[in-house]
């Protein structure tokens, strides 16, 4: 017999374990945990060239290309207009600002045979 509070609740309230979900529901996140951990592990499996491997040889439309593409970038460096040095603080600064005047070097001291620390 469960015991009420003042309130009107039942004190002693029994909780039914919940079902963890329908057998449709545990198959999409199986597979979705598979679908998952199968993207990186196929990501390794296709092979990279290693160093000192030879290049697979290149059909001659895949020459052309290549030099076409390649003159086509020298070109296109040719139509950058050469720019002469910036000054980003060049706004800020006005033209007839005097130039800072070094200071002249103290005179030396001489020591004499008093020192006073």
């Amino acid at each position: 017999m469960a015991r009420t509070s003042c309130l009107g609740v039942a004190a002693n309230a029994v909780i039914y374990k919940q079902d963890a979900g329908s057998i449709r529901m545990r198959v999409f996140r199986a597979a979705a945990v598979i679908a998952l951990l199968a993207g990186p592990a196929f990501g390794q499996s296709q092979s990279v060239p290693r160093y000192g491997d030879t290049d697979k040889a290149k059909t001659p439309q895949q020459i052309a290309a290549e030099r076409e593409a390649e003159r086509a970038y020298k070109r296109s460096l040719g139509n950058i207009p050469d720019q002469g040095p910036t000054d980003p603080w060049g706004g800020v600064r006005s033209d007839s600002a005097p130039k800072p005047v070094a200071k002249a070097a103290p005179a030396k001291r001489t020591k004499t045979g008093n020192t006073a620390n």
